[in-house]
């Protein structure tokens, strides 16, 4: 039994080829229906199709001038974006906690080592002294480290390197990200502190 799909006419009911019985049935009913499918046919021409917009008219905003357009457009929300205190207080409280949090971190660093001794025998652990003094050496964030960090956010959204994040500051051109793009704004080492 072979199924076919009607689109020319819009109507994607399946036929199995038993529609003699069905034409029959129909015939009756069209005259009762008739009222009634003409208000679902104004009504599905309402909503499928769009009206005509007539372009001669233009916009309410054509008589606007550039003052008038730019305060019509703002929202409000612009504004916590655009003040540099912003960025300072981010920046700040952002160094704060890596300092609260590199000051707890380096026992699981440690404790990360030894498993990894565990596995690999010849490997040469750091004592934890070692991994005071490397965390210790933080440099603060600075606000215009914040800024680009977000902006690398959000190119990494808009062309993603679903294997590694490493690999947006390839040496090589692979994907949608020309090489050496991101490394231009940031180092890696530094986009991973931040």
């Amino acid at each position: 039994m072979s199924e076919a799909v009607d689109i020319s006419t819009g109507n994607d009911r399946l036929s199995s080829g038993e529609e003699s019985e069905l034409d029959d049935n129909e015939d009756i009913d069209i005259e009762a229906n008739s009222d009634v499918s003409k208000d679902d046919e104004e009504s599905d021409a309402t909503s499928d199709e769009e009206e005509p917009t007539d372009l001669s008219v233009g916009t309410p905003f054509d008589s606007m001038s550039k003052e008038e357009l730019s305060s019509h457009a703002k929202t409000g929300w612009t504004k916590y974006l655009e003040a540099e205190k912003l960025w300072i207080d981010i920046a700040v409280e952002s160094s704060r906690y890596q300092v609260q949090h590199r000051a707890l971190c380096a026992d699981k660093m440690v404790e990360r080592q030894r498993k990894i001794k565990q596995r690999r025998p010849d490997y040469k652990m750091k004592t934890i002294q070692q991994v005071q003094r490397e965390l210790a050496t933080f440099k603060k964030f600075k606000p215009h480290e914040i800024v680009n960090f977000i902006g690398l956010l959000c190119a990494r959204t808009l062309c993603p390197h679903r294997e590694r994040l490493a690999k947006h500051w390839s040496v090589e051109a692979r994907g949608a990200v020309p090489k050496g793009m991101f490394g231009r704004y940031m180092a890696r080492k530094r986009f991973e502190e931040i």
